[in-house]
């Protein structure tokens, strides 16, 4: 038998290499604040947020106060923005078409309301 075809067939006998090619992965780019959090509907939906949960970004190329403004939506309610020191990277990429997703990193309603939930932005590659 060839080297090659017995390192391959070799492989193949495990399940879990075929799994792991088929596991998605994620490149995250940074972690941040929600920014305004108090003026939108986090509160209305406080319960759900749980760590771990996938959020969604919407570009706000209009906004007047920040040309790359990222809004941060859940379950249809908006949550707040993507500071604005922190969005040039995500706001660009999705000009270009690319699907950013966040995922909520901390929650803390007895904190600040700055601080009450922590969001990562990463792109699942597959």
């Amino acid at each position: 038998m060839k080297k090659k075809s017995f390192i391959t067939r070799f492989l193949a006998s495990f399940p879990l290499l075929e799994d792991l090619k088929k596991k998605k992965r994620e490149f995250f780019f940074n972690e941040f604040y929600i920014a305004g959090y108090r003026y939108y509907d986090g509160d209305k939906v406080e319960d759900a947020l749980m760590e771990g949960k996938v959020v969604t970004f919407k570009r706000e190329p209009g906004c007047v106060h920040d040309p790359l403004a990222v809004e941060i939506y859940t379950g249809g309610k908006k949550l707040g923005y993507i500071p604005r020191k922190d969005n040039a990277m995500v706001s660009r990429l999705m000009d270009q078409g690319v699907t950013i997703k966040g995922k909520i990193q901390k929650r803390n309603f007895d904190d600040d309301p700055r601080k009450r939930v922590k969001i990562c932005a990463f792109k699942e590659i597959v």
